[in-house]
């Protein structure tokens, strides 16, 4: 990737939010692109370890949707994977 192609480094990261966050039982995301373009998604506790993976719902055009009642109290870091890029969100279950 050329250091000056603003194309190839915008597509690196997507600009997405979570909400509610805190979470309780369902944590949504929503996205600047379409969510039929998410390839992959995967939630990990502050340590790294995965704990989900793929489990989201599709929940409107451009919104993500999983549940999180499973999982500890504390803080996780969320992928969402496109074609467009990808972004890593952090959220704290409750």
């Amino acid at each position: 990737m050329a250091a000056n192609d603003s194309r190839s480094l915008q597509a690196i990261s997507l600009a997405a939010t979570v909400y509610p966050n805190p979470a309780d039982e369902r944590l949504n995301v929503q996205l600047p692109v379409a969510a039929s373009t998410v390839s992959g998604t995967a939630i990990a506790d502050a340590a790294g370890k995965t704990c989900q993976t793929n489990a989201h719902q599709v929940a409107g055009e451009k919104e993500l949707e999983f549940n999180v009642s499973g999982l500890r109290s504390g803080l996780y870091l969320l992928k969402v994977q496109t074609k467009e890029g990808v972004s890593i969100l952090k959220f704290m279950k409750r």
